[in-house]
């Protein structure tokens, strides 16, 4: 058994290193924790840049073809500067969830090297950005329902027209910073910045 890392390895720990030392103040790192930050969005974008989300994923699933030692090679180096990204969730659950899926669910479910995921058929075309895209050849509706309460919102493209829907009586609210700035409520009125 070998217990050296190969040159290619080396390679992919030195560049890491170089290019998050270049990125990253560990100090600054801990001064958007202690902010509150969700995202640096920074390293996330150099991270997507670099195909790093997609380091062990085969090269006819649209990754870059590694192997899983070179990615956790990668993630140790990761680990050192503490990059506020959304590495695990992204780089390890879902991608092992589409790779070890069948055929189908592969043809359903596309993730590129960018962090694009698709639901459809073929690959992400975002035109603007990058996200989420859902394809399911006629109309296309995202749910977010809370179960212990039996609430829920639908957004929905029918080809004609985008719908939402609201369900159990609840108002749509847009919220800025820390304040509500827009509410219909369940009877339609609307409210620009009062409750």
């Amino acid at each position: 058994m070998q217990f050296i890392l190969t040159d290619l390895q080396k390679e992919i720990k030195e560049n890491a290193e170089k290019l998050l030392s270049e990125k990253i103040d560990n100090l600054e790192t801990i001064r958007k924790i202690d902010d509150n930050t969700r995202l640096d969005e920074d390293i996330w974008k150099l991270v997507i840049e670099q195909g790093w989300l997609a380091l062990d994923v085969p090269e006819e699933d649209g990754g870059l073809g590694f192997s899983i030692v070179d990615a956790a090679i990668l993630s140790e180096v990761l680990g050192y500067y503490m990059p506020i990204i959304p590495l695990f969730s992204s780089g390890v659950v879902f991608k092992q969830l589409v790779m070890h899926s069948n055929d189908e669910l592969k043809e359903r479910v596309r993730i590129n090297p960018a962090g694009n995921v698709k639901i459809g058929s073929g690959a992400p075309a975002l035109a603007v950005g990058s996200g989420l895209e859902i394809d399911t050849g006629g109309a296309a509706t995202i749910r977010l329902e809370d179960s212990s309460s039996t609430s829920s919102f639908e957004i929905q493209n029918t080809g004609s027209v985008i719908k939402q829907r609201m369900y159990n009586n609840q108002p749509w609210v847009i919220e800025h910073g820390s304040g509500e700035k827009f509410r219909i409520d369940n009877s339609g009125r609307v409210m620009i910045g009062t409750t």
